[in-house]
């Protein structure tokens, strides 16, 4: 019987409306829709792929099944590819493969076509094509990956296509069926997504070129997801990919992961270091330099900050320390009203800060801690500290200052390392203004002396040489002092509170306290006395508070101020616990309660009523008895 070639041939389905899927090719710039469209829309001999949209140079397919079916000819008889030098992605990854071809017949014989295959990693694949005999009699042929049928036939001619898996090792086989004068015969073409070696067959492309990539881990091991597919990997370990782009993320238990970016190039080797940070802390955080510094200077340092994942409402607090300032990118960050920085939103690339900050006067190695608090994008909170640290060094010569005072104030700079050096002395009050201004040649072991007249005001003084800029705060205040907080009073008692102030200026001075009730207020009114002092005296003023009769509950707070002229110089809040006494005759403040005063008053009444009843009684009786009495000679 004569054979006839029977060939199906099924147009290309197109989706009138544009759609991206995650399968496509990508196509040189040359390429427009147009163009490729004419390309697609022709006869498939067994399957149609089904193309999804076309945008610009890249076609999109329905599913991984028709993007690889449009990589091999519509004809499964022909021996040549129809698309080259293209870009396959198949779930928007770039596909590494090699398209092998493989065919055979016969006629009047059984025949088995053998095709070992390698591969340097086990990785999926697609087996399609044709299997055909004749189909009234015992003649076809069966296509088989590692002993078990993808597709074929007894009789007859049949189409296949199927995703398979190819493993380290094994054995591609065509079983040709005819003991017949009839040809069978099978046209099979192979994809597979790896390094897939098959000697024997046609190759229509080899997989890519490739590079290596080495990673060191500061861990003992981690999760390795590349191309969607995660292994555990250790320190130093080496990976050969294909060439292009590719994202690897690393993992590990309680670990936040780590992401990369890379290229690889052909017949080169690249280098990545991971590092990854425990959950606990979303950043990383740097301190770029070594500092060493003078006692009571400012030093500067810079931080860098790297989150994993972009940050966002990042602030910057330091919990144990008064930083100077903060900057970045030569911006200074100024403290907002929680005593925090404000850095904003910190993408992975990180910021690098500019910290200046005391040294303080203590010598010896130093830190302190800087605390980052962020949030990612799905609202969590994340919480990072970095000791900062650096080493005070004693400064070249002793400053002395003086117990503080308003009026003259002298002090004393002593070189101690035995080199002259000239320095520059500089008192400043709090608004800029130069108080005290000297340039001085200060010799070896040698001691400088200076004074000035200060006023009850903050000052700064500045010791500077060529390599140190010390600076001392200066704090000259009035002295009030309250001897206790805490009072015990009666209802409706009056009690005084004792306060001490000294007067630190050169002339006499006014001051007045003021006692004002707190809510739930207690006092019958708010009182003010005014004192005057002495210059250089101290003196004890007192301030008075007077209660209600009528108090509900047991402890009451009062306010009690300290104004010199009409600056309030002093504010202190004082506790009055009420005295529950049932006959409350006195305080324990040398105060008398309007209640007391009432009581004695009745008291002394009664008595007095009854002390003069009785005298008026026994008076009367006594002349009674007198004139009864008989005189006896």
């Amino acid at each position: 019987m004569k054979k006839y070639l029977l060939l199906l041939f099924l147009l290309v389905t197109i989706n009138s409306a544009f759609a991206s899927t995650g399968y496509y090719m990508e196509f040189s710039d040359s390429y427009t829709p147009e163009l490729l469209q004419q390309k697609f829309n022709t006869s498939w001999q067994g399957y149609a792929p089904q193309i999804e949209s076309y945008e610009n140079n890249i076609v999109y397919f329905q599913s991984e099944q028709d993007l690889i079916r449009a990589l091999i000819n519509p004809a499964y008889t022909a021996t040549n590819l129809y698309v080259d030098n293209v870009q396959v992605f198949s779930n928007n990854k770039r596909l590494d493969y090699a398209i092998y071809r493989v065919s055979g017949s016969t006629i009047r014989v059984n025949k088995v076509l053998d095709y070992n295959y390698t591969s340097y990693a086990p990785c999926n694949g697609y087996i399609m094509g044709d299997a055909e005999g004749e189909s009234f009699v015992d003649c076809g042929a069966y296509v088989k990956l590692d002993g078990t049928t993808v597709y074929g036939t007894s009789a007859g001619r049949v189409y296949g296509i199927k995703r398979v898996m190819f493993g380290d090792s094994g054995n591609l086989q065509l079983n040709l069926i005819s003991d017949c004068g009839y040809t069978a015969y099978a046209n099979t073409w192979i994809v597979a997504f790896g390094n897939v070696q098959i000697p024997e067959a046609q190759k229509l492309k080899a997989p890519l070129p490739k590079g290596q990539l080495t990673i060191y881990l500061e861990d003992d091991e981690c999760s390795c997801t590349l191309n969607g597919e995660t292994t555990t990997i250790n320190n130093n370990t080496k990976i050969t990919l294909p060439v292009g782009t590719y994202h690897i993320n690393f993992s590990k238990v309680n670990y936040w992961d780590e992401e990369r970016d890379i290229t690889i190039l052909e017949d080169e080797s690249m280098t990545l270091h991971i590092d990854l940070f425990p959950r606990s802390s979303m950043f990383k955080i740097q301190q770029l330099d070594t500092i060493s510094t003078y006692q009571n200077n400012e030093f500067i340092t810079h931080v860098s900050i790297t989150p994993v994942k972009e940050t966002t409402s990042v602030r910057l607090e330091f919990p144990t320390a008064d930083i100077t300032s903060v900057s970045k990118n030569n911006e200074i960050i100024e403290l907002n009203s929680d005593e925090v920085y404000d850095l904003g939103t910190i993408g992975t690339q990180g910021i690098t800060l500019t910290i200046k900050a005391p040294a303080g006067s203590l010598t010896g190695a130093k830190s302190f801690s800087m605390r980052i608090v962020g949030m990612d994008y799905s609202a969590q909170t994340y919480i990072a500290t970095k000791l900062i640290d650096y080493n005070v060094q004693e400064l070249p010569v002793l400053v002395e200052i003086p117990t503080l005072s308003s009026g003259t104030n002298t002090f004393k700079v002593t070189e101690r390392t035995g080199e002259a050096q000239r320095i520059s002395l500089l008192i400043q009050d709090n608004t800029g203004k130069s108080i005290y201004s000297r340039d001085y040649d200060l010799g070896s072991y040698q001691t400088y002396t200076f004074s000035t007249d200060l006023e009850v005001k903050d000052y700064t003084l500045t010791v500077a040489s060529n390599n140190y800029n010390a600076k001392y705060p200066l704090n000259i205040k009035n002295s009030v002092e309250l001897a206790t907080n805490i009072f015990e009073v009666s209802k409706g008692g009056t009690i005084d509170i004792p306060i001490t102030v000294k007067n630190p200026y050169l002339t006499t001075k006014y001051y007045t306290v003021k006692v004002i009730g707190a809510s739930p207020n207690c006092l019958t009114n708010d009182t003010e006395l005014s004192y005057s002092i002495a210059p250089q005296e101290s003196k004890t003023l007192k301030g008075k508070a007077i209660l209600l009769d009528n108090l509900e509950f047991d402890s009451y707070t009062a306010i009690v101020k300290v104004y010199e002229g009409n600056e309030e110089i002093s504010s202190d809040t004082i506790t009055l616990n009420i005295k529950s006494s049932t006959i409350p005759f006195f305080d324990d403040e040398d105060g008398i309660s309007t209640t007391t005063i009432i009581i004695i008053a009745i008291v002394l009444v009664v008595v007095g009523g009854g002390v003069a009843y009785l005298r008026s009684r026994k008076k009367g009786k006594s002349k009674k008895i007198l004139g009864n009495n008989k005189v006896i000679k």
